[in-house]
């Protein structure tokens, strides 16, 4: 798979691990300092769709995830401030962020439920955050985060 090179791109980082869906047309690429995830178009040439980086050097290292049972949808999570992107396929086939949410904190480890509809996230110096993903009834395709319930919300 030739990558081509972009303006501030990180991917020169130390490789972290590479994970490819099951349907073979989603790649995720975890490096030291950025996140990318790559789609097969229609003609089976790889897009880079995602880039997710560092922002500063102090920075915790971003985080990806595909989400069970299909890994259709991928996590990803970065910044001081653990910024957490939901990604995946609209009903045209296009990818897409499909939520957000800001937790507050920087984010060192993210762990999907088997079901996907969970993420447990465990944040520096702080106690782990349990959300809920659900869909949002008005809008196709949409998602949404949400802190389960006892959790204190931490921001959105």
């Amino acid at each position: 798979m030739d990558i081509l090179p972009v303006a501030d791109d990180l991917s020169h980082s130390p490789l972290q691990d590479m994970h490819l869906s099951v349907d073979g047309r989603t790649l995720m690429r975890r490096c030291t300092c950025q996140v990318d995830i790559f789609r097969k178009d229609n003609t089976d040439c790889w897009q880079r769709v995602t880039r997710r980086q560092i922002v500063a050097s102090h920075d915790p290292k971003p985080l990806g995830k595909f989400l069970p049972p299909e890994q259709m949808l991928c996590a990803t999570v970065s910044g001081a401030e653990g910024d957490l992107w939901i990604h995946g396929p609209d009903s045209n086939g296009d990818w897409v962020k499909k939520a957000s949410f800001r937790v507050g904190r920087p984010v060192v480890v993210m762990n999907p439920s088997p079901d996907g509809l969970s993420l447990l996230l465990t944040c520096k110096e702080a106690h782990p955050i349990m959300l809920q993903l659900s869909t949002v009834p008005d809008d196709e395709g949409a998602l949404s985060l949400q802190p389960q319930e006892g959790q204190q919300e931490t921001g959105l």
